[in-house]
């Protein structure tokens, strides 16, 4: 017999069905690329137009950018290995800070930036994660035979 609280691990499977159609990755990957495009863009950009969070500051920015990347790209790829997604969106920022260093751009370029970005990915990986698994997005169908028993 099934106890309750094995029976509340995972979410009823229609709720399931609904956040795998939404979030899965013929959504989440078109999504992550756009995301990309866009820091980017905001990146290499000489003077990048104003956002209502730059009241927040520079670190924030970044750190915002690339926690939404982060939990963008864990549920686009939730197959994948956590420590690779970290691993390249951490190297798109160093490349990013890289880049900043030319002089044409007329952008100043900081590590701390990068410490920053990374510092966000690490912390969005550990908090998204969890939920990717409990959604069972990281499986392609999830079997019947591991649906919890109704507790009677």
């Amino acid at each position: 017999m099934v106890s309750k609280l094995a029976a509340l691990r995972y979410p009823p499977q229609p709720m399931v069905n609904f956040v795998q159609a939404v979030f899965g990755p013929r959504v989440m990957r078109p999504l992550f690329c756009l995301l990309t495009l866009f820091t980017l863009t905001m990146a290499f950009l000489p003077q990048p137009p104003a956002t209502p969070i730059d009241k927040f500051g520079d670190k924030f920015e970044h750190m915002a950018a690339f926690a939404v990347l982060t939990a963008v790209a864990l549920i686009a790829w939730p197959q994948s290995r956590r420590w690779r997604i970290i691993l390249l969106l951490s190297g798109l920022g160093a490349m990013i800070e890289f880049v900043q260093e030319i002089p044409d751009l007329h952008r100043d370029s900081d590590w701390h930036d990068w410490a920053a970005d990374t510092l966000a990915i690490v912390a969005a990986a550990v908090v998204v994660s969890p939920i990717v698994h409990v959604l069972r997005l990281d499986r392609t169908a999830a079997p019947d035979a591991e649906q919890p028993a109704p507790a009677e």
